[in-house]
């Protein structure tokens, strides 16, 4: 059964929130821990203390089941407003450029936002929610320690020394210069047929009604205008082959 609402994903080590909005519940959850253990997850944050953390110290919870799939964007929106999430990339849910809503849909959007009075259940729900802890000095000194003594500090230190080696080899050496031939080879490797044609492909938005919204000319604009994460929807539409991303439907114009 497909549940939709508002959930987050919560690291029990810290407190620390990632909050969320979906029309099929298990479906997300299974999206965002494929795309965490993959390294691949839209939000650095939330990627990055996984990393570090691992699977067991983070739970996922509804909490708010949602009857109006039109009113996801409005509760998720709240949320992120009112709780502050430290995983979320963007600390607002960007919207709806290019589309025009009606006035019941603007008072509606209106009360959901401002001045609405929250039972005393909601309000403990929230200041659970909310409630972090706060790490002693010497907490972070040990976490501090651990992560100098593992594989991935001792690798990266590791790394700086060999390159720290190249380059005073290099120097020993006389150096060498790249011609301008050379850089505009290397240039025009790495701007590959394929990833011109990712960049440069019109892309459609939708709301999940299947209503047209708006047209960009490629994906890059259409993730710098809705604050989406670089990559994201090429990731989503073109290696995942999901067309829903954000509560909306994108479709790339071939």
């Amino acid at each position: 059964m497909k549940i939709q609402c508002i959930y987050k994903i919560i690291n029990t080590k810290t407190n620390q929130i990632y909050i969320g909005s979906t029309l099929d519940f298990e479906w997300r959850k299974k999206k965002h821990i494929y795309q965490l253990k993959k390294n691949i997850h839209h939000s650095r944050y939330l990627q990055n203390a996984w990393n570090f953390y691992g699977i067991d110290c983070f739970e996922f919870s509804i909490i708010e089941r949602i009857e109006d799939k039109n009113q996801l964007v409005i509760r998720e929106d709240f949320y992120i407003r009112s709780l502050n999430p430290d995983y979320n990339t963007m600390r607002e849910v960007k919207s709806h450029i290019g589309l025009k809503r009606s006035e019941e849909t603007k008072r509606k959007m209106s009360l959901a936002q401002v001045g609405k009075n929250h039972t005393e259940e909601t309000k403990e729900k929230i200041r659970k929610i909310t409630t972090g802890v706060k790490q002693s000095k010497e907490t972070i000194e040990k976490r501090i320690l651990s992560l100098q003594s593992s594989n991935a500090w001792r690798t990266g230190v590791k790394s700086v020394e060999r390159s720290e080696k190249i380059k005073l080899s290099r120097l020993k050496n006389g150096g060498y210069i790249v011609s301008n031939e050379q850089k505009k080879k290397i240039s025009d490797t790495l701007k590959s047929k394929q990833l011109q044609s990712a960049i440069s492909k019109k892309i459609e938005k939708y709301d999940l009604n299947g209503n047209f919204i708006c047209e960009y000319p490629s994906l890059q604009k259409a993730e710098k205008d809705n604050m989406l994460y670089r990559g994201s929807l090429h990731q989503n539409i073109q290696s995942l082959k999901k067309q829903e991303y954000k509560n909306y439907i994108w479709k790339i114009i071939e």
